[in-house]
Parts: C-alpha cells; structure tokens; sequence
C-alpha cells in the first residue's frame, strides 16, 4: 500500500501546530524559570528578614547569650538562637529535625538543613 502525498492544507497545519506547540513551551519554560527566580529571591530576603530581626534580640552578657524577648513563644516557630558551643540557648527543635539542627548549631560554617 503506498502512501498519498500530503496536501498544501494538511501541511500548513501540521507546521502551524508544531510551530505554536514549539512557542507555548518555550513560554511555559521561561515564565517557570523566571518565577523560580523570584521565589528564591524572595525566600532568601525573608530569611535575611527574620535572621536580623533575631540578631537584634539576642546579646551576649557576661559571656553567655541572652535572648531579650524571653518566653515561649517570643520567637518565629522555625526560629532558634544557639551559642558558640552549639548548645539551644532559644527556641524548640521540632522531632524529625533536631538532630540535623543541633549538627548545624554546632556548625562554624553557614548552611542549611
């Protein structure tokens, strides 16, 4: 069984779909990318955000870090304040990540869990 040629019409279609196709991709593609963009950037402002307003509560008195708004509930609930021997000096690690915590806590580089 041969195959039949295509017609001008079938052709211009197909080209049209695969060229519109090609388009909305490349669109979704780069609007995906630049708010992935976004989003960090704004994670990383937040974080920066909260870590300073921390810094500006937390002093160091007599050779020990003293948090100035004391209390339970004194701090973001993911916001905790340990010294320079890694020890929790502020806040409550949640199960499942204290552990990973504490080793950044006691930690002399930045990263994170």
């Amino acid at each position: 069984m041969a195959l039949r040629p295509l017609g001008l019409r079938t052709r211009l279609v197909t080209v049209t779909t695969l060229v519109a196709l090609l388009a909305v991709s490349a669109v979704v593609v780069l609007v995906q990318l630049y708010l992935a963009g976004v989003s960090r950037s704004d994670s990383g402002a937040l974080a920066r955000a909260r870590a300073d307003a921390v810094a500006g509560t937390v002093r160091v008195h007599a050779g020990r870090v003293v948090v100035l708004e004391a209390g339970p509930d004194s701090l973001d609930r993911d916001v905790w304040v340990f010294d320079a021997t890694g020890r929790l000096v502020e806040g409550r690690l949640p199960r499942g990540v204290d552990r990973a915590v504490a080793r950044l806590g006691r930690s002399t580089t930045a990263g994170s869990a």
